[in-house]
Parts: structure tokens; sequence; C-alpha cells
């Protein structure tokens, strides 16, 4: 069985209600040089529903704030899955 998690990821929850998610996304299992696309939108879609189930818990009703910071992935080399094989594309 693989590993849930290939590599380190934070989560932090401070006194605020604020919650800070950050992963490694360049670099990957599959020896490729690039961020591979599946796994950059995996990523965002697992800390958007862990962020939906604690504002849940903490009882939060209001408006949300939501900053996503790219710019250190500006030009980086995507890699898709191009049927069966990695692709690469310019950011």
């Amino acid at each position: 069985m693989a590993p849930a998690v290939r590599q380190p990821s934070i989560f932090e929850a401070n006194v605020w209600g604020m919650l800070f998610y950050a992963t490694v996304i360049e670099g990957n299992p599959y020896r490729s040089v690039g961020i591979h696309l599946d796994d950059f939108v995996g990523h965002i879609l697992v800390f958007l529903h862990h962020a939906e189930n604690m504002m849940k818990a903490f009882g939060h009703s209001g408006p949300l704030k939501i900053e996503i910071g790219l710019s250190d992935i500006l030009g980086a080399q995507w890699l898709y899955d191009a049927g069966g094989w990695l692709e690469r594309r310019e950011g």
C-alpha cells in the first residue's frame, strides 16, 4: 500500500480562527521535474474539504477570506497525464 502523503505538509490553526495550509508541490514521485496537475488539484481539494469540516466544527457562520499564493510557481513546468505518460506544459 502506498503512503497517503509522500511529502511534508503544514497545517496551522490560530486563536483568531485562521487556518493555514502548505505543502511541497514541485517534484513528485514520478521523478519528473515540474508540478503534476492532478497532485496540485488534489491538494487544493483536500485542503478545502478539511477547512470546511473545521469551520463546521467551530460553528462558524459568516464571510470567509481565502488567499492562495501562486507567485512562486510562475513559469514552472506543469505535468499532466496524456494517456499513460506525463507531458510537460509551460506554466
